[in-house]
């Protein structure tokens, strides 16, 4: 039985939501379709309950939001947002069985500008702590950088699968606004918190690269992300230490390391 979620209106909240056996039904392509899809929903359903929304990066197996749930509606922005994520998603992909875990999402309160600051760093930087680029600037789809946060506005046409054009609940554009968050503005003001988010930025992305370089494990890139195996194709072996291999697909197949143009295989403890 799910735990009942605590409300509170006005509270600073990190999200977080995983597919469905870890399959890649998320990964960015290179039409940037599956980009579209994600803002597209999400500035839907924030616009729909009032939710302000600070930082957002869709990952290929999980998405990270940042907002402030102005009315106490978050666990109604959850439902709309991932359902409608997930029917386009399915739609786009031809995907038959359930886009999501079967696990409650992610909520964790913001209590301080510090806390704050550092969910949104951690956001920014996902991509590379989980070995998909070298910097964050460079995941190839939906995400937030420092200069975003309170500045950034997407505009955003709707998306052609799932959405009825002749339904006018979905508009053909909707605009979505990165906000600073209160807290951050009042503490630092807005300048000096961008300037602060990308200081932890930059501490994070040092440290995921002396990891990486401890490990021994290279960085995927960002051509290499958008030729990912997707849904139906997703492969994902367990290794004794539960970390996974994300195999990449060359030339419509599976590649295992044998390529010589594409190296030996990346392993990554839970993929991107």
């Amino acid at each position: 039985m799910t735990r009942p979620r605590i409300v509170d209106p006005g509270a600073t909240l990190a999200l977080s939501r995983r597919t469905t056996r870890r399959h890649f039904l998320l990964n960015p392509d290179e039409s940037r379709q599956m980009e579209q899809v994600y803002w597209y929903c999400l500035a839907y359903a924030a616009k729909l309950h009032g939710v302000l929304v600070h930082a957002a990066c869709l990952m290929s197996t999980h998405s990270h939001e940042v907002v402030t749930d102005v009315r106490g509606e978050y666990p109604k922005f959850l439902q709309t947002f991932h359902r409608y994520l997930a029917l386009c998603t399915k739609a786009y992909r031809g995907w038959p069985e359930e886009v999501f875990n079967k696990d409650s999402s992610g909520a964790h309160a913001l209590l301080t500008p510090e806390a704050t600051m550092e969910a949104i760093a951690y956001l920014i930087t996902n991509p590379v702590e989980a070995g998909a680029v070298r910097y964050a600037k460079d995941w190839p789809g939906a995400h937030t950088l420092p200069a975003h946060v309170g500045t950034r506005v997407i505009r955003v046409k709707r998306p052609k699968h799932y959405f009825d054009p002749n339904n006018p609940e979905w508009p053909e554009e909707l605009e979505l606004r990165l906000e600073m968050p209160v807290a951050l503005e009042l503490d630092y003001g807005p300048e000096l918190a961008r300037e602060r988010i990308a200081e932890r930025v930059r501490d994070r992305q040092h440290q995921a690269w002396n990891k990486a370089k401890r490990t021994g494990l290279s960085f995927v890139g960002p051509r290499r992300v958008l030729t990912s195996l997707v849904e139906r194709h997703a492969v994902e072996l367990h290794r004794p230490s539960a970390e996974y291999r994300c195999l990449p697909l060359v030339g419509g197949t599976i590649d295992d390391g044998s390529n010589a143009e594409v190296g030996h295989v990346v392993g990554l403890a839970g993929c991107y």
